[in-house]
């Protein structure tokens, strides 16, 4: 009697979100919430170095830069190295090295062993957002695979938060160095436990151990059936190859790869101007410390409910039907902020919409994203993008230190700041008007909720 032949994609897509896909989607958000404090601990501390250490703004904006080519550069190479070679290990890796650096910068003797520290910690940082999208979006349900990848990545905001509200409490009292401990040894704690939590991608294994017995494991715990030990499991998608970003532009992927390249470029340079500039500008503009740091904790809630609704949005409705106008909600959000600074709760109010309006898009955007690419190829296609997005984490530091420079009232800086965002915009217009005249030439694999429209 021949064996029973299973398809692992169908059997997850067609799974009703089991406690086993939540529990990996749980646990890849609690390093992603780690990944967002640590990433976002420069611009919660910044105010503090430079006046402990007498620091010019552009000594500043020198951190955020290299922070900035660090995770380019790791970003494009955790891609398709984890293609080829999983998702699992880099993640508990980027982890547990990204909170020893974080330790180590709370002991820097001065600028630059911080600068040295923070380059370490960055590159940890790479491996582990992309991985974790990654490997969310390939135990999700195709139904829910927007929607749980977003929810993923909102993790990272999550983290941005609470790392502005631990800094806005505990930075008085304790000084910068506390947030950089907590930074440290809270992922080393989550990278030890998952090395006993975190399965690799069974999407990933069936392309490369078919007979591995972890995909027994972990379908029977998604699926509530054990499987026949004879059971062939197979996969409907291509192995990975030797050249995985040429891929990105092969089978009609390579008008849609640019344009998602230029969306994330742009996003990306904003959320950095946003989120290392700030509280600086605030400060500047004789805002205590203190509430300048809890309107970055707010941008930061923003975000996430504005992302949240995005998602329950796109499964109804489209990507594009909600892209264009969220990320229109960016530009207005940011000319906004700048004119409703000292107006009391109302500056609050607008700092949320510009957090849902910028960053909620670019988390929307990420979760598109994640549908656009099959198994081989989707860390390369999210680190691709990051990767080229990153670029904005130089151009957002350098932007928002050439609009410090200028001396701007604050609202006029904010009106200039608007400027990635509209470029965002237009990308994004160009992007929908693409998809939508060739459906027939999107990216294979394309799952129903990222087409958009």
């Amino acid at each position: 009697m021949a064996s029973a032949i299973v398809d692992v994609g169908a059997v997850i897509d067609r799974s009703r979100f089991s406690k086993r896909q939540m529990c990996v989607i749980a646990l890849c958000g609690i390093l992603m919430i780690l990944d967002g404090y640590d990433s976002g601990e420069i611009a919660f501390v910044g105010p503090s170095l430079m006046r402990e250490w007498h620091l010019q703004p552009s000594m500043l904006t020198l951190l955020f830069t290299a922070n900035g080519v660090t995770q380019i550069i790791a970003s494009l190479f955790f891609g398709p190295v984890a293609d080829r070679y999983g998702r699992r290990w880099l993640m508990i890796g980027g982890t547990a090295f990204a909170g020893l650096m974080s330790l180590g910068s709370a002991y820097a003797a001065g600028p630059s062993d911080f600068l040295i520290w923070r380059i370490l910690c960055s590159l940890c940082l790479a491996a582990v957002m992309t991985n974790a999208i990654a490997l969310g979006a390939e135990y999700a349900p195709a139904r829910a695979r927007s929607f749980a990848v977003i929810v993923l990545y909102c993790g990272f905001a999550v983290g941005q938060a609470i790392g502005a509200g631990v800094s806005a409490e505990l930075i008085p009292t304790h000084g910068w160095q506390i947030v950089m401990i907590i930074g440290g040894v809270l992922p080393m704690i989550f990278a030890a436990a998952s090395v006993f939590w975190l399965p690799e991608s069974i999407r990933f294994i069936v392309l490369r151990q078919p007979r591995s017995p972890v995909i027994f494991r972990e379908l029977a715990r998604i699926d509530g059936l054990p499987f026949a030990p004879d059971t062939t499991f197979v996969s409907t998608e291509k192995a990975a190859t030797a050249r995985p970003i040429r891929d990105l532009f092969t089978e009609g992927r390579a008008t849609t790869t640019m344009l998602v390249w230029l969306v994330f470029l742009m996003n990306i340079t904003g959320v950095i101007f946003l989120n290392s500039w700030v509280p600086t500008l605030l400060h500047n503009a004789d805002v205590p410390l203190a509430q300048a740091l809890r309107a970055a904790m707010v941008m930061q809630v923003g975000t996430i409910i504005g992302a949240l609704f995005m998602a329950w949005c796109m499964d109804r409705w489209g990507a594009s039907r909600i892209l264009v106008p969220a990320h229109l909600l960016g530009v207005a959000g940011i000319a906004l902020f700048g004119q409703s600074i000292g107006a009391g709760g109302i500056m609050f109010v607008v700092a949320a919409l510009m957090g849902a309006g910028v960053q909620g898009a670019q988390t929307a955007m990420i979760g598109f994203t994640a549908g656009l690419y099959p198994t081989a190829i989707r860390a390369t296609g999210i680190g691709s993008a990051f990767g080229i997005g990153r670029f904005g984490t130089i151009i957002g530091p350098l932007f928002g230190g050439t609009v410090i420079s200028l001396a701007l009232p604050v609202g006029d800086a904010f009106l200039l700041g608007a400027a990635p965002a509209v470029v965002s915009s237009i990308g994004i217009i160009a992007l929908s008007l693409v998809m939508r005249a060739n459906p027939s030439r999107g990216p294979a694999g394309a799952t129903a909720e990222a087409e958009p429209g």
